[in-house]
């Protein structure tokens, strides 16, 4: 198991623990408070990883046009990885309310995950 492994699911285990810690039986409301909180968290992390792949796509290629061919050839590889990230964060955002409605539809009258109207934003 190599260590980019190994800090993934660290890192998975740690936005995931912390919402579901703040879940107790019996009371629905820390659920969906906790579900909101999964939400939003998700949607503004994908915001910002789309925004820095983008950038980090175009610096890369930049920087190995001014480089020599075999370099110039693996970042335009690395350059074109990055964008094709970026392609799957947009798809991830676009997804996440129809996720998010299959695992844990809304509450009667509440709308749906991709306007939620009882999540509190502050």
């Amino acid at each position: 198991m190599n260590i980019g492994r190994i800090i993934g699911v660290l890192f998975l285990l740690g936005i995931f623990g912390n919402y579901m810690t703040n879940v107790h039986a019996g009371s629905f409301t820390q659920i969906e408070q906790a579900m909101c909180d999964l939400y939003n968290t998700i949607n503004n992390v994908v915001n910002i990883v789309i925004i820095m792949m983008i950038i980090l796509a175009a610096i890369t290629y930049a920087g190995g046009q001014a480089l020599g061919a075999e370099t110039r050839a693996r970042a335009t590889v690395w350059a074109t990885t990055m964008a094709v990230g970026a392609i799957i964060g947009v798809g991830i955002k676009v997804l996440l309310p129809v996720m998010m409605n299959t695992i844990a539809p809304m509450p009667e009258g509440g709308g749906d995950w991709s306007n939620p109207t009882f999540c509190s934003t502050d």
